[in-house]
């Protein structure tokens, strides 16, 4: 029997699928995963995941389902993040220069790093 062909992945199931705009898909899909996680971390409800990020229980329905995820710019996911009391730092790398010193590395861009600090002052409320 022969094995199953597979390819293996960029790291990116966007750019994987030829989807335009992957780079920013990856970005709002991650940016989104840590706001779910959060919320669900503090066992927060949909009502008062709403009053904390200023926003409709629905859309934090949609957000937490990761639908409607084209209806969000990563400026406002960043923003979401903030209100959660976590901040996001953004890192710019010279792509050449890496190549230049890691010539086995297959891929190069600009990196995305998320710092978080602990967050502050938000209790559990069911």
């Amino acid at each position: 029997m022969s094995q199953p062909k597979h390819t293996h992945s960029s790291g990116n199931v966007f750019a994987d699928l030829g989807l335009e705009n992957a780079d920013e898909l990856h970005l709002k899909s991650s940016l989104t995963i840590l706001i779910r996680r959060l919320i669900l971390e503090r066992g927060w409800t949909q009502t008062h995941t709403a009053e904390v990020l200023g926003i409709h229980q629905s859309d934090v329905s949609n957000l937490i389902r990761g639908a409607r995820l084209r209806h969000y710019s990563v400026e406002r996911l960043i923003h979401f993040l903030n209100q959660l009391n976590y901040r996001v730092t953004i890192t710019v790398e010279d792509a050449t220069a890496d190549a230049r010193e890691d010539s086995t590395s297959e891929s190069h861009g600009v990196v995305i790093e998320q710092i978080v600090s602990q967050p502050v002052g938000h209790s559990k409320t069911s």
